[in-house]
């Protein structure tokens, strides 16, 4: 009954996910609305519908591939030869699921190797995105499967020894744990996890940076500076962001943005991004993220009584790796209908960060740049409102152009 519910969960999640790609699809128009017509060109427009074909037509073979293989896995009883496999390995209950768990992240990792690159040097070049060498895409790999490796045995090593120390309370100690690292990635984001891959450097001396730092004077922000950062090493896409918290804030601008927008332009996305710290955003997610993991940390507790959740996977002896991949699986509705909500919540706070530009009267500015950002990255401009609902962390074009003119 159980392996019917997992399968019935698997493949229903597929099915709405295709629905909605099919529905999004559907939805594009050759008609650009009148708000922005005049400022597109319908070259790069029409540009813009095809790259997005492509890469919907990429998530749905991705999506295929994980379904099939998970069912089979399930249906053949998968995760129980490989618990049977580390078992003979070692009798070390942490190091058992260490290395049950290792193995899934190495399958993870082989399987996205080739649509990653596929991505990289056949879709991102065709649009005129990418930089990324074949050494540089190489050295990222690796790079990010050392950080998986090393960051994920601690912490896993961590929260089993919590769970072998005292069963009933190590949730609590996990949720702890989790809430503590997330605070402290938040925190030190930029300061130590970006440099890994790229290099961050102060804004250099001159009209935008004084602009920048008069603007933050203004409305009584302390940053005492701005860092560029080489993402055209790799792509020439444009974003900025805001990272850390207290004394660690910085405001972080990609050097393409810096190639191709205007001093005003990037000041109005500076005012953006102050937004979001001015209304408390990040700590507001932080706190709803918690809460959310206390949530996951208290079901899985609680899911490790029905031994059932394990049977059904094949394992007779439960076990605390089997019993996370159940619960996972049976965990996606929620964490289906959680995200919907947390992605609704970043919505407003986009909307939020908008008006706080806009009320520094920078409303044309903001404009601007947001058709510039989505022209410039080749978003879809009219995406279908369900699609936008259930999928997107930000308002669309159309909608934050209505917003900042209202």
């Amino acid at each position: 009954m159980i392996t019917t519910i997992f399968c019935a969960v698997l493949f229903g999640k597929y099915l709405l996910e295709v629905y909605l790609e099919f529905l999004n699809n559907k939805h594009r128009s050759s008609n650009l609305p009148d708000e922005i017509k005049n400022r597109i060109d319908i070259s790069n427009y029409k540009k813009a519908t095809h790259y997005d074909k492509i890469n919907h037509k990429i998530l749905t073979v991705n999506s295929t591939i994980y379904l099939a293989l998970l069912l089979c896995v399930i249906i053949f009883n998968g995760f129980a030869i490989l618990d049977n496999l580390v078992s003979l390995i070692t009798s070390n209950t942490i190091t058992k699921s260490l290395l049950f768990f290792g193995f899934i992240l190495l399958t993870v990792e082989i399987i996205n190797i080739p649509i990653d690159i596929y991505k990289t040097f056949v879709v991102e070049e065709k649009f005129g995105f990418n930089k990324t060498t074949p050494k540089l895409f190489l050295l990222d790999k690796l790079k990010a499967l050392l950080f998986k490796v090393i960051f994920g045995t601690l912490v896993l090593s961590t929260i089993l020894w919590f769970y072998k120390s005292s069963p009933k309370l190590f949730w609590i100690y996990t949720w702890i744990l989790t809430s503590v690292i997330m605070t402290i990635v938040i925190m030190f984001y930029s300061n130590i996890f970006v440099p890994i891959f790229n290099t961050q450097k102060p804004l250099e001396e001159g009209d935008l940076k004084t602009s920048i730092l008069n603007f933050f004077k203004s409305i009584g922000l302390k940053i005492d500076n701005v860092y560029v950062l080489n993402a055209s090493k790799r792509s020439t896409k444009v974003n900025a962001y805001f990272a850390g918290l207290g004394n660690k804030k910085r405001i972080v601008i990609y050097d393409t943005l810096i190639q191709d927008f205007t001093k005003d332009e990037i000041v109005a996305i500076v005012a953006h991004e102050a937004g979001h710290y001015k209304h408390r955003h990040l700590g507001k997610d932080i706190i709803i993220n918690i809460l959310i993991n206390g949530l996951l940390f208290f079901l899985f507790s609680k899911s490790l009584n029905f031994p059932e959740i394990s049977t059904a996977l094949g394992v007779d002896s439960p076990n605390i790796h089997i019993g996370f991949v159940g619960f996972i699986i049976l965990y996606t509705p929620i964490s289906f209908i959680l995200n919907i909500l947390t992605r609704r919540l970043s919505r407003k706070h986009e909307f939020e960060a908008d008006e706080f530009a806009k009320k520094n009267s920078m409303s044309e500015d903001m404009i601007s740049a947001l058709i510039k950002i989505n022209t410039k990255n080749l978003k879809n401009l009219l995406p279908h409102p369900s699609y936008v609902n259930i999928y997107y962390t930000h308002p669309t074009l159309l909608q934050r152009i209505d917003a900042l003119r209202s």
